[in-house]
């Protein structure tokens, strides 16, 4: 319980102390900077206990609406006359707490104040002030009196940012003041650039990246959701992941975006704390139940990558690994064209010179982990052929790679060992893409980006749901060969892996069959139907 008794709140808006001419007048998400401090201090004690101090007509007005105290003069300027002003209209008793709050202060909130109020209170000094955490703090004895406070002399060293002084009459520690952290978030509007950036943040919306990210699903959906999180700064993101998604979390925290891990008894409480106005859910299938915790919430669900029954309630299914829509509602895209790529594969040059080094160049990727462990099976069976036409072989394993003892003493006694180098993770795929020939890998999301880099590959999937992502399939730019687990499917790899690696001409017509595909559109598309949502969020239910 507080220990404070009675908190009075004034609010110097004087136009005559303004930075340029009406500007406590100008609006932010369709209030005027002194309606939003106005709210603010409200909210805080109430209307009977909030004084403004103005010498203009329209200021008045909205005073008056509000219910709150005025104190008006046409005269009066509280920068010059702010302790009279004060001595004249308010009544100090010792259990008072008064709080001068700036009204040019934005983007804080009644619990923030509370909180400071409470700190300065406990601290049991006079005054109190506040600053950003990066500034050059006065020592506590140094700053003595509300004049020094109200107009800080630079040699004072008082860094503030116009937002509030605390006063307590009768302090335990007289002629003693604090400095008093604000949230990062909080920031005096003062300018034009000032007014842009605040209108900016009250446009920001509450959004929740639900994802997924281990050594059995891979990496994919982690890099999907913070390449579109980059897309979407400007506003409040965090992402939440199961405590057993480390891998997720740790990619995540490295981008500092904010992310929490979280069980699943504690999940759903969590994002209705959150107040979300957006969830974007990467987790594959999803059911019913999922959908609806998720909206219990109050927010718009986006799913990704999901052909489960949760399609159904989502607000949009983007699901660009599939080439049929799952659902007759018209919220579900599906196919290439909604594919979104990393930066990286965008930044790349032409490849008019494909296949014309002296060194053939194949890569050798599977994802994440591999769990059929595709990767020894391919240097196993081309070990030979690789050796015999000099290739050079790039081996990427993934974080989750469990197969590592195994395939190192393989590469030990391999007849090409000399020209094969193994890369454990990596961020320089795309030009890794950009100098090979040939690429040997699962039938994941790397599928797009193989054709952005208009690389051929023989595509095999490790299982069943690999086997339902479509592109590859019948793409002249791929051999899609399915699951490799018979001794026919091996004979058939070996047979194509030799003549695609032996044949220039054919990589090249594969290459140029992949040169109809150009991803770039595709992120302005997905931002668009992410955008077009969240506006819908502002709309009243």
């Amino acid at each position: 319980m507080s220990a404070i008794v009675n908190t009075q709140i004034i609010i110097p808006a004087c136009k005559k102390d303004a930075f340029f001419t009406d500007d406590l007048m100008m609006k932010i998400s369709q209030l005027s900077l002194i309606e939003h401090v106005i709210d603010l201090a409200i909210a805080t004690t109430n209307q009977a206990k909030v004084m403004v101090f103005t010498d203009s007509h329209e200021i008045s007005s909205l005073v008056k609406k509000s219910g709150c105290r005025l104190v008006f003069d046409q005269a009066m300027s509280f920068k010059q006359d702010s302790l009279s002003c004060i001595d004249r209209h308010i009544i100090r008793f010792d259990d008072d707490l008064l709080v001068i709050l700036s009204p040019y202060l934005n983007n804080i909130s009644p619990e923030d104040i509370a909180e400071l109020s409470e700190k300065f209170w406990r601290s049991g000094v006079e005054f109190g002030f506040s600053a950003r955490r990066q500034a050059v703090m006065v020592e506590p004895h140094k700053t003595t009196d509300l004049i020094a406070l109200l107009n800080p002399e630079p040699a004072a060293a008082i860094q503030q940012i116009d937002g509030f002084i605390f006063h307590r009459s009768a302090a335990p520690l007289p002629q003693y003041s604090i400095p008093l952290i604000v949230p990062a978030k909080a920031r005096s509007v003062c300018s034009i650039d000032e007014f842009w950036v605040a209108e900016r943040q009250s446009q920001a919306r509450n959004i929740i990246f639900r994802i997924i990210g281990n050594a059995d699903v891979g990496m994919g959906h982690i890099h999907r959701c913070i390449s579109i999180a980059k897309m979407l700064l400007g506003h409040n993101i965090q992402f939440i992941c199961r405590e057993e998604d480390k891998l997720a979390l740790e990619t995540v925290a490295e981008y500092h975006f904010p992310v929490v891990s979280l069980t699943s008894a504690n999940e759903r409480t969590h994002i209705l704390e959150q107040s979300p106005d957006l969830i974007i859910n990467d987790t594959l299938t999803t059911s019913l139940d999922d959908i609806n915790m998720l909206k219990a919430s109050g927010a718009k669900v986006i799913t990704l990558e999901d052909n489960g029954a949760g399609i159904e309630h989502a607000d949009l299914v983007i699901n660009e690994i599939y080439t049929s829509p799952q659902s007759p509602q018209g919220h579900v895209y599906s196919g290439h064209e909604y594919a979104l790529l990393r930066d990286e594969f965008f930044n790349r040059e032409d490849r008019d010179d494909l296949f014309q080094s002296d060194q053939k160049h194949c890569l050798i990727s599977f994802g994440g982990s591999d769990p059929s462990n595709y990767t020894e099976l391919v240097v196993s069976l081309f070990d030979e052929t690789f050796s015999a036409l000099d290739y050079k072989v790039t081996i990427i394993l993934g974080q989750g790679y469990a197969h590592k003892d195994a395939l190192y003493k393989t590469l030990a006694s391999a007849r090409a060992r000399k020209n094969i180098s193994v890369i454990e993770a990596t961020d320089q795929m795309a030009n890794l893409m950009a100098d090979a020939d040939l690429a040997f890998c699962g039938n994941g999301r790397m599928v797009f980006e193989l054709a952005q880099m208009r690389l051929p590959a023989i595509i095999m999937p490790q299982h069943e749901r690999e086997m339902k992502h479509d592109f590859s399939q019948d793409n002249p730019g791929f051999c899609y060969l399915g699951i490799i687990d018979t001794d026919d499917a091996v004979k058939t790899l070996k047979a194509k892996g030799d003549m695609l690696l032996m044949s220039d001409e054919q990589r090249q017509a594969m290459a140029a069959a992949l040169g109809m595909f150009d991803f770039i559109k595709s992120k302005h598309k997905i931002y668009c139907l992410i955008t077009a949502l969240l506006d819908q969020s502002d709309d009243p239910q």
